[in-house]
């Protein structure tokens, strides 16, 4: 056997496996290079926790409760002894240390059904200190004249929505009045409300 026929035999048996690293395609079949993809985190839906990192945010309707997020996924814990959680000091303490941070419900537009009367796409916005979102926070939608219309939490961006039940008792004048939003606060959240459009 000639040398330049060994040299051929050589460099074939050198050439495949670096074909086969490199993902190329032989005899009409793909060698896949190994995926290394990494999925992408996923922030919290309910309270807003950060994709992120760790923090540790107010629980909106019970103020000796607090949520901790890790990495996008929030665990709720209480504080010992009946404490309060302080969002400002990020510690459980008694209630007359606690300042209480102010809330702000925003409000948008609502739509009235005459036949069933009904209110549909009753509808708000939560936010706290800096205008961050509150998320599992419960608001209350009633008419101006404080009949409940229906309930919701609000989302990880601060947003509740909800339908009043078909067959509202209230006037059609009091419902296109327009509704309330109302968060009732807790002790380390103050209380806030909005006012809302009702249109035909």
């Amino acid at each position: 056997m000639s040398q330049r026929v060994l040299w051929r035999l050589l460099g074939a048996f050198i050439s495949v496996p670096a074909l086969l690293s490199a993902g190329t395609a032989i005899a009409g079949t793909a060698i896949a290079a190994p995926a290394s993809a990494v999925p992408a985190a996923v922030a919290d839906p309910v309270y807003g926790c950060p994709a992120q990192g760790t923090t540790r945010l107010p629980y909106p309707d019970d103020a000796h409760k607090v949520v901790n997020c890790t990495n996008g996924v929030a665990t709720i814990t209480a504080c010992p002894n009946s404490r309060y959680w302080n969002p400002r000091l990020q510690i459980c303490g008694d209630l007359s240390a606690v300042q209480p941070y102010e809330t702000r419900t925003a409000t948008g537009t609502a739509r009235l059904n005459l036949v069933p009367l009904q209110v549909l796409g009753l509808n708000a916005r939560l936010t706290w200190q800096d205008g961050r979102p509150l998320g599992g926070a419960t608001i209350t939608f009633t008419t101006t004249r404080g009949s409940t219309l229906c309930t919701a939490h609000t989302d990880g961006n601060g947003y509740a929505a909800c339908d009043s039940a078909p067959g509202v008792t209230a006037p059609v004048n009091t419902l296109l009045n327009g509704f309330e939003a109302i968060y009732k606060g807790v002790p380390t959240l103050r209380a806030s409300q909005g006012h809302g459009n009702v249109t035909l």
